[in-house]
């Protein structure tokens, strides 16, 4: 028997950056290449973390600084939009440090932000929003996690 190897399909890691605003709003981003919305992200790149990476896609998107507060479960998909590649969604739980959001503008246009909104996780359980499968698969964890949420910062759980 041939010995397999590993890895089989290239790796692809994406971080998600999910912030909350003082009414416990999830925010999310539209970028032009989607017909769905999510929370601010994008692929780690090398020599970095995933949670540095959460960081720098926030500030690439929308120009907000944020810190990352606690890493919540990571998904992993074998089918999804990249052909023969493995998909690795890391998540964490963001706060809000500084900044006024501002849609940024990139080297490839194709993933600008146009547009922004805060979302009840209500309302994005309720199906109301087009959103990003991960999202959705996460609501309930997101919401265990809003009892430590206060004033726009997350309290010691």
């Amino acid at each position: 028997m041939e010995k397999i190897k590993w890895p089989t399909h290239p790796t692809i890691m994406v971080s998600i950056a999910f912030c909350f605003n003082k009414d416990r709003e999830l925010l999310l981003v539209k970028q032009k290449d989607r017909d769905f919305w999510s929370p601010p992200s994008g692929e780690v790149e090398k020599n970095e973390t995933p949670g540095q990476a959460a960081i720098r896609e926030t500030k690439e998107e929308i120009d907000l600084d944020i810190k990352v507060v606690k890493t919540l479960k990571p998904i992993i998909r074998w089918q999804n939009e990249y052909q023969n590649a493995v998909l690795i969604l890391f998540h964490f739980l963001c706060e809000i440090e500084k900044g006024k959001i501002k849609h940024m503008k990139t080297d490839e246009p194709q993933y600008d932000v146009v547009g922004h909104k805060w979302a009840s996780l209500e309302d994005i359980k309720q199906g109301k929003i087009k959103i990003a499968e991960n999202v959705l698969s996460l609501a309930g964890e997101l919401k265990e996690n809003l009892k430590y949420f206060k004033n726009g910062k997350f309290i010691s759980s």
